[in-house]
């Protein structure tokens, strides 16, 4: 019946040019393809049901599983964001006025905020007050839920608190810690530690002007902080023995990247032992300059 009907509108449609066996081997295309397609399709449905749990009363098990939740009070705790994972979720706040230089630990605790959230917040203001509900924001601890809550009831002097008028601050640069650096006025907690980090990377400050290499200091903050930090050049640095440090030690340090680090232990290599640090120079890779900064941090033995 089927190939009569192919027929018959091969009669109505000239251009179709195709004997019976043709049409018929058509059709037979046209069946497998069908056929694929079902089999295709009861497979994705077979899979689907056996992943489905075998629960036949599916309904009363989630009645039940609530019920006993509910008689036993246990509470689903929301998902905390990775970016706030070590701040508190503030969702229940006994509100009042307050101000962040002065509050106790039990005002603090019913904030909403912990024992530990509150010895921070000693540890900053004893250091240097807070001034303004800006800097009470910047607090590595509160996020900004939090801080919409209570923002309102944050109540500080009309006049900033003056901690450093009339008294002089000099904080010698390579052994001052985040917390000695903090002592400077503006000074925040993500600079100080950059700078502490940026110190550790070289192995020691060698001059005031390598402050201007550490990410945030542009030359207004370096000029700043000029009036109040100090040099010790005396100091011991950590140094790199060219004779025996490694390509991650190497790399290790600010000034030299992977292509310098292999061009020197290349040199090395080819030498078996370097007798004066000015060697490093064979390098086509190390300048004048470069060498001028990598020098005070190189040495012919380990230190």
């Amino acid at each position: 019946m089927i190939v009569g009907f192919l027929v018959s509108i091969k009669r109505r449609f000239s251009f179709w040019i195709f004997s019976k066996n043709e049409l018929a081997r058509l059709l037979m295309i046209l069946f497998c393809i069908f056929l694929l397609w079902a089999v295709q399709f009861w497979v994705s449905t077979w899979q689907t049901d056996r992943n489905l749990p075998d629960f036949p009363h599916i309904d009363l098990y989630a009645q039940d599983t609530a019920k006993v939740q509910k008689q036993n009070n246990i509470i689903t705790k929301p998902v905390i964001s990775k970016k706030y994972k070590h701040k508190k979720q503030v969702d229940s706040i006994d509100f009042f006025v307050f101000n962040p230089n002065d509050i106790d630990q039990e005002g603090f605790r019913k904030l909403g905020f912990s024992l530990q959230d509150f010895k921070r917040l000693e540890k900053i203001r004893a250091k240097k007050p807070i001034q303004s509900k800006t800097d009470f924001k910047k607090l590595f601890f509160i996020d900004d839920s939090t801080y919409n809550k209570i923002m309102h009831y944050i109540a500080l002097d009309t006049q900033p608190v003056k901690k450093y008028q009339n008294k002089e601050i000099r904080i010698e640069l390579n052994t001052a810690q985040e917390n000695d650096l903090m002592d400077i006025p503006k000074l925040g907690y993500n600079l100080a530690t950059r700078i502490v980090a940026y110190r550790q990377r070289l192995g020691g400050y060698t001059d005031m002007a390598q402050l201007k290499e550490v990410y945030g200091i542009k030359d207004s903050t370096f000029h700043y902080l000029l009036n109040y930090l100090t040099l010790d050049t005396h100091i011991n640095r950590q140094k790199i023995g060219i004779n025996t440090a490694d390509y991650k030690t190497w790399t290790a340090h600010p000034y030299i990247d992977y292509k310098v680090a292999k061009s020197i232990l290349a040199i090395r290599f080819q030498k078996q032992h370097f007798k004066d640090i000015a060697e490093i120079k064979e390098s086509k890779l190390i300048g004048d300059s470069l060498f001028i900064k990598l020098k005070p941090y190189l040495t012919l033995n380990d230190e």
